[in-house]
């Protein structure tokens, strides 16, 4: 679905789209609602139906014997991951609050594993050092513009259709190189920052870019931008150095970073369609 949303192809590593959709894996809703109901189950009265099956399935796990549909399983699993294995029983725990302690517990588990597999991806280089946490981008609520979302999202996980992204060059057996101007690797700061077709594009993004920081008083982050290598331009650009800097400077270098991006993605379309 989150793939849905942001047009993202199927190589497109699904710790980025959790990440920016600010969503944890649907593992850990099912856990929450198994638990939720296991605690139901917990304090019905033993005559009931429901618990009487749920006290033969308790036994049925504690024995080893695996079931083709081990609800117990599915249960005590997210419990142990948690380091919560103590509220297995047939017991109701003395913690009410419980749940609400594994939600916690939980998140901080997946958080630690999207991390870790966030920084193991090679095409997530630039993604991990800009995003150190699970929670929903603000680019992603700017409805008017969403085109400009959706391919900066793609920016910043290596998924544009750029000639060197691995994807890119496994299915053309290519190099590389761009196709637009034959002078460099086409990668994102290429494509963004240095590519010679597309000056024009970029002198004009440069133009309304400084045209609004001064409008607003943000002189001093031109002034900052522009003295930037191009690494730091490109944070700039598709990571989260402008929020960081002020709300409003942020606001300002998303706008135009989407407008930059959807303008050169027509240009080279066009260029490549010729």
């Amino acid at each position: 679905m989150g793939k849905r949303i942001l047009k993202a192809t199927n190589c497109t590593a699904n710790s980025a789209v959790l990440g920016d959709l600010g969503w944890f894996p649907i593992s850990h809703v099912l856990a929450i609602k198994r638990l939720k109901y296991y605690d139901r189950v917990l304090h019905m009265d033993d005559n009931r139906w429901t618990k009487k099956i749920f006290l033969e399935l308790f036994k049925i796990h504690q024995s080893g014997i695996k079931l083709p549909w081990d609800w117990c399983e599915a249960v005590h699993e997210p419990l142990v991951e948690t380091g919560m294995d103590h509220i297995w029983g047939t017991m109701p725990p003395v913690n009410k609050f419980w749940i609400t302690t594994f939600k916690q517990f939980n998140r901080d588990r997946l958080s630690l594993l999207w991390k870790d597999d966030i920084n193991n991806k090679s095409t997530l280089t630039d993604y991990a050092t800009f995003k150190q946490a699970i929670y929903k981008e603000r680019y992603l609520l700017d409805v008017g513009n969403f085109l400009g979302a959706q391919l900066k999202f793609k920016a910043r996980t290596m998924t544009l259709g750029l000639e060197n992204e691995p994807w890119v060059i496994k299915r053309n057996n290519g190099n590389g190189l761009c196709k637009l101007c034959d002078n460099g690797i086409e990668d994102s700061t290429h494509f963004l920052l240095t590519c010679k077709e597309t000056a024009d594009i970029r002198e004009q993004f440069h133009c309304d870019l400084k045209a609004d920081l001064f409008t607003c008083g943000f002189e001093n982050q031109w002034n900052t931008y522009l003295s930037m290598p191009l690494p730091g331009k490109l944070m700039y650009l598709i990571g989260e150095i402008g929020q960081a800097c002020n709300e409003e400077v942020g606001k300002i270098f998303d706008k135009h970073s989407k407008r930059l991006l959807v303008n050169l993605s027509h240009s080279r379309k066009a260029i490549m369609s010729v």
